[in-house]
């Protein structure tokens, strides 16, 4: 079974130097999950879905069951920005286990993008497939006070939109031209777990060994610096070169 799904949380503001940042983060104690919009289909030789599910967590926590329930089944689960997702879902403690499978939605165009720098947010994505969305916007600042059924139809239009983006890039990778990518995109989701599990353990970092290590960068770092400054002065003479200019550097080479 597939299983595509969305999660909507709370946000809080976080000064980052002089700017503000949206902190959208299950590890912030403000933060709230909100609600879980999912919906489950299968393939034969063609993509058959059911109908979209929907909880908001505020009004009906019970039927985080039948979510739960869905999740156990399926054996591929797809969604946009995935690793997010799935971090909300194991700190809250309603999942305790990856998918056999997943897809990210972002992952799979970025692969099939080939380098080429594309805007990933989802309404991109679908506009490059022509896969119509309909504007609905909120203000997530104030995503928990908006009114419960605007949450919903915000979600199951995410919903609609991943599992169009879904499809429209499974058929993208059955092409003789993409078919090749398709090994190196399994790759990239196999590494989702392991970076979130990365992220919500931590990595043990030796202070010493790495105090260490920066020293000896800093010098190899000047070393390597007057040695450039004796070539430089060897071809241009006293006229002055700053490395770190990309105009300057441009002119040396």
């Amino acid at each position: 079974m597939l299983l595509i799904f969305d999660i909507e949380n709370s946000v809080t503001n976080r000064i980052v130097g002089d700017k503000t940042k949206l902190d959208l983060s299950p590890y912030n104690e403000k933060n709230k999950l909100l609600s879980i919009a999912w919906q489950t289909g299968n393939y034969n030789e063609k993509f058959t879905w059911q109908e979209p599910k929907y909880v908001d967590l505020r009004d009906e926590p019970d039927r985080l069951f039948e979510f739960i329930e869905d999740y156990n089944k399926a054996i591929m689960v797809i969604g946009q920005n995935i690793k997010h997702d799935l971090e909300w879902l194991f700190e809250t403690e309603i999942i305790k286990y990856y998918p056999h499978r997943l897809w990210d939605t972002i992952l799979a165009e970025y692969v099939l993008s080939r380098g080429i720098k594309r805007a990933l947010d989802l309404s991109s994505i679908a506009s490059r497939y022509r896969i119509e969305v309909s504007k609905l916007e909120i203000d997530y600042d104030k995503i928990h006070l908006i009114d419960h059924q605007e949450l919903k139809d915000y979600a199951l239009r995410d919903i609609y939109i991943t599992k169009e983006v879904f499809e429209a890039q499974y058929w993208e990778y059955l092409k003789e031209k993409n078919n090749g990518l398709l090994s190196q995109f399994n790759m990239n989701c196999k590494f989702l777990p392991v970076i979130t599990d990365m992220k919500r353990n931590g990595i043990k970092i030796d202070m010493v060994e790495l105090l260490r290590l920066e020293d000896e960068y800093r010098r190899e770092y000047k070393e390597l610096e007057v040695w450039m400054q004796d070539i430089i002065h060897e071809y241009m003479g006293d006229t002055p070169v700053n490395l770190n200019s990309r105009d300057d550097m441009s002119a040396l080479i």
